[in-house]
């Protein structure tokens, strides 16, 4: 049946063809645009200019490898990734002064964000030079009894109570310096510098000049490092034994449709959520920039087929319908020329076809503008039937 339906279609494309055989050269020329003459059209064959290619957004790519014919589909969203976020609050209360990075923008690892001046750092800078003071005093005091004890005139219980003295003023200091580290200032400053804890961007800002801002309140900053995410999902109960890790999946996107991402499994969850009777699973993907944290999609636990031979697979808006069977584009041998081929639809998914006949794994296709490239070749179709 398959190779009737392809063989209708080739009879159809040369009949076209045997019609386009009397146009003259004046026809030919009145298409300025070269979107498709009557040569072209009735061959199967489109002609389009660099600027019809252009306006039309006619893009040709390869088709790539694989299988749509099995698998389970689950809801997913696209989200950050975990351990690739940092909240950035404040330690101590204070005001803040200066703001340095707005949303968006690029940060480094240690790289000052925001100022903020506090009174309660202020009163730790305090504490750390009375802890100064102290252990000064204590030492002063030891090197008294050890002059003393060597001239035979100390005695031992005064010198141990001066050296437990130091080391009790030297522990106080010890800790007033921490504070003052955690507070984020290590100088006598009572400005606190809040730094970015690594490199990324920042995706949220809730700063203003002048603002008072609590200790362990609201994150003044969320920084994010964009250049992974995670896709997450919920496997309903039935589907459950198609979740393992390491499982081979397909991500498709809403706002992306004819695109695809491959990755695995990196995290099933041990235990169904109670709620909603779903399991939650996870990947990982490298962002190129399109994949933005909120964007929902689904994913595609890939079934045994997907261990069979690949076979093309292109975006449904690529096949186009016929009066004899579905069509896909190709390029020809010149610049702007499209050829049509038959070819036999399989499996459908997300936005995706698989082709069983009449395009090969690695072929270039017009995936993009195909309706535009068959509006024209009937349109020289039907001009050549008018003659």
């Amino acid at each position: 049946m398959q190779r009737v339906t392809v063989l209708m279609l080739t009879c159809f494309l040369s009949v076209i063809a045997c019609r386009g055989e009397h146009d003259t050269p004046e026809e030919k020329a009145e298409e300025k645009d070269n979107e498709a003459d009557d040569t072209g059209a009735g061959g199967g064959v489109v002609h389009l200019s660099k600027e019809a290619i252009a306006r039309n957004k006619v893009r040709v790519d390869v088709a790539k490898g694989g299988r749509l014919g099995a698998g389970v589909d689950i809801p997913a969203e696209v989200m950050l990734a975990p351990d690739q976020i940092a909240h950035v609050t404040l330690l101590v209360p204070g005001r803040i002064t200066e703001v340095k990075k707005t949303l968006g923008d690029k940060v480094k690892a240690g790289e000052v964000i925001a100022s903020v001046e506090s009174a309660e750092l202020g009163a730790a800078q305090s504490a750390r030079a009375q802890a100064e003071a102290e252990v000064s005093v204590a030492k002063k005091a030891l090197d008294r009894q050890i002059e003393l004890k060597n001239a035979g005139i100390g005695t031992q219980r005064t010198y141990d109570e001066a050296e437990a003295a130091l080391r009790r003023a030297e522990a106080d200091l010890g800790a007033a310096n921490q504070r003052t580290r955690v507070y984020g200032s290590g100088g006598s400053s009572t400005t606190v510098s809040l730094r970015a804890p690594f490199d990324g961007e920042i995706v949220e800002r809730h700063a203003s000049i002048g603002e008072v801002a609590e200790a362990g309140g609201e994150p003044l900053f969320v920084v994010a490092n964009l250049s992974t995410v995670v896709v997450e999902a919920r496997v309903y109960e039935p589907d459950v034994a198609a979740a393992v890790a390491g499982a081979r999946v397909r991500i498709t996107l809403q706002a992306y449709p004819g695109q695809s991402w491959e990755s695995k499994l990196d995290y099933v969850s041990p235990r169904l959520d109670e709620k909603s009777r779903t399991l939650a699973v996870r990947m990982t993907l490298k962002n190129d920039g399109r994949l933005k944290p909120g964007l929902f999609g689904t994913v595609t636990l890939l079934g045994s087929s997907e261990t069979e031979d690949p076979r093309a697979v292109l975006p449904a808006d690529a096949v186009q319908r016929a009066p004899q069977g579905d069509i896909v584009f190709v390029p020809g041998e010149r610049d702007g020329e499209f050829k049509a081929v038959a070819v036999v639809v399989g499996a459908r998914r997300g936005g995706e076809v698989e082709i069983q006949n009449g395009v090969a794994v690695g072929d270039r296709v017009v995936v993009e503008g195909a309706f535009v490239v068959k509006s024209e070749l009937f349109r020289g179709a039907i001009a050549a039937d008018d003659d």
